[in-house]
């Protein structure tokens, strides 16, 4: 699918509480990187509903079926984890541990897919990370 000049990849899935879950993979023309977003009914804030564990597998999932295709793998991923967001249940903003999730996430599955982090750059709203594709002993990416 194509936005304008935006090619995207969009993958749904059905939260716990009955959520839509979206996750976005978009390339822009001029770059060698995809940009991967997720929301929860267009919410990218917490939910309060204890619904982590399948927002997370979710998005290894959509991750995995991204990657299936050889010839879309660009040589970066980027993304970023918000430091703080607007907590439904409490009802005001709070940290979130989402920096040291993603973190975690990206040590344990970015390797089987050929990619390792070269970037976490972090200020006071957010994290950001890029992923770079590993090079292979011939030097080809």
């Amino acid at each position: 699918m194509s936005e304008g000049g935006i090619a995207s990849k969009k993958y749904f899935y059905t939260g716990a509480k009955g959520g839509i879950l979206e996750i976005t993979f978009n390339r822009y023309p001029t770059e060698e990187t995809i940009i991967v977003s997720f929301d929860v009914d267009g919410d990218t804030g917490i939910r309060g509903e204890g619904d982590a564990p399948r927002i997370f597998a979710s998005v290894m999932d959509a991750f995995k079926r991204f990657m299936e295709k050889k010839s879309d793998r660009p040589k970066y991923f980027k993304f970023t984890a918000s430091k703080q967001d607007f907590d439904r249940t409490l009802q005001q903003d709070r940290p979130t541990s989402r920096s040291r999730v993603y973190t975690a996430m990206i040590k344990r599955f970015a390797p089987q897919y050929g990619y390792k982090l070269i970037k976490n750059e972090e200020d006071y709203f957010e994290n950001m990370f890029v992923l770079e594709r590993i090079k292979t002993k011939r030097g080809a990416a």
